[in-house]
C-alpha cells in the first residue's frame, strides 16, 4: 500500500507550527516581563472574650473544661445572644435551645420551663446554687443582671444532688470586668412599653481586683389582653476585693420588684365556643395581682494553695409574695365562667452554701481534675 502526501497537509502542519512558536515566544516575553507584588504581613488576634458562642461552662461544670471534651449536653445562651433576641425574660431567652420548651403556661408573670418532657421550673439555679426549693415558690429573675443562661440536659445529681433527671437551668450574674464601661438604654414598644436600663462598670487599676458594677432595669409594659401588665425594677450591685494573687473574693447583692396581673386566658373545658372570644378579653378583676420583692445577697471565695484550689459560694435569697388574683376554677363551661379569689401571702429564706476542693493534674499522659466538695442547701419557710 502506498502513501500519498499532499500540498494541503503540509501547509495546515506548516501554520500550526508557527502559531505553537508565536504563543511560546509570547509567554516568556510575559514572564520575564511580570511585576512582583510587595509582601504583605497580616496579625491576629485571637479573642475570646467576645466570643459569640461558649466555649465553657465553668460554673456548671465548676472547671474550665472545654464543652467539646464534656459528656454532658450542655447550651449556654451567651449574653450577646440575650440582647441579639431581645429578650425580656428567661422564658423568652430559652426559645429555640434544644430539648427545651419555655413559656408553655403563656404570660403568667414568672419564668416556666420544660427539659426534656420534665417541668423543671423549680430547677433553677444563681451561680451554681439553687434558689427555688418548690414548686409553689414562683419566680422570675431578672434577665438585664445576667451575664450568660446554662442549660444541663440529662441527669445532673452527680454534680447538684437532689435535681430531676430532665436537667436544670443555671443563671450567671454578670460580676465586675477588668476595663471600665458604662452603658445605657432606652427602649420604647407595642402594648405601651418602656424600659430603661444600666450598666456600670469601674475597674481603677483595668483588672478584676478592685472593680465595681452596677446593673439595674426599670421596666413597665401592657399586654394584648386588656388590664393585663407587667412592671420590673431591678438593682444589682457587685464588688471585686483585692487580696492579691492568692485569694478571689467577690460579693453581689440584689433587690428584684415585680407587679403584675396574671393573664390565665379563656378556658375551654368541654366546649369549643372559646375560639369565638376576642383575644384581647379579660375575665378576671382589674387590679387584683401579684406584689413581688426578692432580696439576695451573695459572696464567692477562692484560695489557691500549691496545686490545690478551695472555693466556696455562699448565697441567701428572701422573697416575699403577696397576691389576690381572680381565676377560673377547674369545673367551668363556657359561656358561664365560675370564678375564685387566689389569695397568696408566702415568704421564703433560701441559704445555700456550696464548698468543694479541686487539683488539676497529669499522670500517665492523661490530663485528670478532680474535685470534692458539700452542697447543703439549708429552706427556711415562714408562711
Amino acid at each position: 500500500m502506498r502513501f500519498h502526501t499532499s500540498s494541503l497537509a503540509f501547509s495546515i502542519l506548516a501554520v500550526m507550527a508557527t502559531n505553537t512558536f508565536a504563543q511560546s515566544e509570547q509567554q516568556e516575553d510575559t514572564s520575564s516581563s511580570a511585576l512582583v507584588l510587595p509582601k504583605i504581613k497580616i496579625q491576629a488576634e485571637k479573642q475570646e472574650k467576645n466570643s459569640y458562642a461558649a466555649k465553657t461552662a465553668a460554673t456548671v461544670l465548676r472547671s474550665n473544661a472545654p464543652l467539646f471534651e464534656t459528656a454532658q449536653s450542655i447550651s449556654v445562651v451567651t449574653n450577646q445572644q440575650i440582647e441579639q433576641k431581645q429578650a425580656k425574660t428567661i422564658s423568652e431567652a430559652l426559645e429555640g435551645v434544644a430539648g427545651v420548651s419555655s413559656g408553655q403556661y403563656g404570660r403568667r408573670g414568672w419564668d416556666d420551663f420544660i427539659i426534656r418532657g420534665q417541668i423543671s421550673s423549680s430547677q433553677t439555679y444563681i451561680d451554681g446554687l439553687r434558689v427555688q426549693t418548690s414548686d409553689n415558690v414562683l419566680r422570675a429573675e431578672d434577665i438585664s443582671g445576667l451575664e450568660s443562661i446554662e442549660v444541663v440536659k440529662g441527669p445532673t445529681s452527680v454534680g447538684f444532688g437532689f435535681a430531676l433527671p430532665g436537667g436544670l437551668v443555671n443563671l450567671t450574674t454578670k460580676r465586675p470586668q477588668a476595663e471600665t464601661s458604662y452603658r445605657g438604654t432606652l427602649s420604647s414598644g407595642s402594648y405601651n412599653l418602656r424600659e430603661g436600663t444600666f450598666d456600670i462598670n469601674y475597674a481603677p487599676n483595668s483588672t478584676e481586683k478592685g472593680a465595681f458594677r452596677l446593673v439595674g432595669r426599670v421596666s413597665d409594659q401592657d399586654d394584648p389582653t386588656d388590664y393585663v401588665y407587667f412592671k420590673n425594677y431591678y438593682i444589682a450591685p457587685s464588688y471585686n476585693f483585692d487580696l492579691g494573687e492568692k485569694d478571689d473574693l467577690s460579693v453581689i447583692a440584689s433587690y428584684q420588684h415585680r407587679e403584675y396581673v396574671r393573664q390565665q386566658g379563656i378556658p375551654h373545658g368541654n366546649s369549643s365556643t372559646y375560639k369565638s372570644y376576642s383575644h384581647n378579653l379579660f375575665f378576671g378583676e382589674p387590679d387584683h395581682g401579684y406584689n413581688v420583692n426578692v432580696y439576695r445577697a451573695g459572696a464567692n471565695y477562692a484560695h489557691y494553695f500549691d496545686n490545690w484550689t478551695y472555693k466556696q459560694n455562699f448565697a441567701v435569697t428572701k422573697t416575699d409574695t403577696q397576691g389576690d388574683a381572680v381565676l377560673a376554677v377547674s369545673n367551668t363551661t363556657l359561656p358561664t365562667i365560675k370564678r375564685a379569689v387566689n389569695n397568696q401571702d408566702k415568704q421564703d429564706i433560701n441559704y445555700t452554701l456550696d464548698s468543694n476542693l479541686q487539683r488539676n493534674f497529669n499522670f500517665g499522659g492523661v490530663n485528670y481534675n478532680v474535685m470534692v466538695g458539700l452542697d447543703n442547701p439549708i429552706p427556711v419557710l415562714a408562711i
